[in-house]
């Protein structure tokens, strides 16, 4: 038995039978069972897993594919989806739950057998996302997520919240910034090597620095050292290196890209979710 704490403010009547399906984990787990629901205030449902189960998508209001078909930019609709199965609860946790992708895996075997990288071009992208309902993948980005990404991002669109649920404003957003890099990639007539070494070493040393800041934080967890997650000084630390993150260009132009985008997003997708 496995148990797991999710947020359910937003779980439809239906899913709050005997039995709650979690399409998010198919096919690897599956079915869970509804132990109990407390706090007034703020809905918990503690699920414990029953058995493994293909599941279809129930109770599912948009999938993240159908928002992208809303939201894209119709000169960027020719980018493919490469649509994955979250194999575990865990792989979200310190990942990228959304990525554009340069290269498939023939492809890059292409690339990295090339004698001449510096003309490679590549044929193959595509924008790697988990095809699942748009509330629940924001959930779980929310209840795993301890770094200010989130926050960071909604401050510039907390605006659209309105009239809009978090959820897909910030979707949209993530959605967005992907095809941003996209379009990054087109700039550059598609050369796998101009467009994967921009900004490869300021992406390194950020990705080193935080992995450092990382295993600090586990080795004192690992000593009983409370808080049991980051303290203070941590989460300044690592505020600090998102915000240098996300103002390494080709990041700060992929925000930029989305944000520009987001109002005519908005204003489409405003016009869809009625009819849902």
């Amino acid at each position: 038995m496995w148990e797991r704490k999710f947020i359910a403010n937003t779980l439809s009547a239906a899913q709050k039978e005997s039995f709650i399906h979690v399409p998010y984990l198919a096919p690897y787990y599956g079915r869970y069972r509804l132990l109990f629901i407390k706090n007034n205030h703020l809905h918990y449902f503690y699920i414990v897993l029953d058995y493994p189960h293909l599941l279809e998508m129930e109770n599912c209001i948009m999938r993240i594919s159908e928002l992208f078909e809303i939201i894209c930019p119709a000169d960027l609709k020719g980018i493919q989806l490469d649509i994955k199965t979250i194999p575990d609860i865990e792989s979200l946790n310190g990942t990228h739950p959304m990525s554009f992708s340069v290269l498939n895996a023939g492809e890059r075997k292409l690339y990295e057998e090339s004698q001449n990288k510096e003309s490679f071009i590549g044929s193959t992208e595509s924008i790697i996302i988990y095809d699942v309902d748009v509330e629940d993948f924001y959930s779980i980005l929310i209840a795993k997520d301890e770094s200010p990404t989130h926050d960071l991002v909604m401050k510039k669109l907390r605006k659209y919240c309105n009239s809009i649920p978090a959820a897909y404003v910030y979707i949209s957003h993530m959605l967005l910034h992907e095809l941003g890099h996209y379009n990054q990639y087109l700039d550059r007539g598609k050369n796998v090597s101009s467009y994967m070494n921009w900004c490869l070493e300021e992406e390194k040393n950020n990705a080193i620095n935080h992995q450092i800041l990382m295993e600090q934080v586990q080795q004192r967890i690992n000593q009983f050292i409370p808080p049991f997650k980051l303290n203070k000084s941590e989460k300044i630390k690592l505020e600090s290196l998102i915000r240098e993150y996300r103002n390494i260009p080709k990041e700060k132009d992929a925000d930029n890209f989305s944000y520009s985008h987001m109002k005519q997003a908005m204003d489409i997708l405003s016009r869809k979710l009625p009819a849902i």
